[in-house]
């Protein structure tokens, strides 16, 4: 039997592939947490909206972080 996770995250959710990732996801009925860089709201292809999260993960270096941050 397997598990089948409730909510995914799609990295470059408004990219030309992403935003597509987006709307599948969110037709197959999967909770949706979107992370991009880009600064402006661009429409995404659906219906429902997924939870968007604004980051750049390339200014992310491997020193930058600490636990519990």
């Amino acid at each position: 039997m397997s598990h089948r996770p409730s909510k995914v995250l799609i990295v470059g959710a408004t990219g030309s592939i992403g935003r597509y990732a987006v709307a599948e996801a969110l037709r197959q009925g999967y909770a949706v947490r979107a992370l991009d860089a880009a600064e402006d709201v661009v429409d995404l292809p659906t219906e429902r909206e997924p939870e968007m999260f604004r980051a750049d993960l390339a200014a992310i270096t491997a020193g930058s972080l600490k636990a519990g941050d």
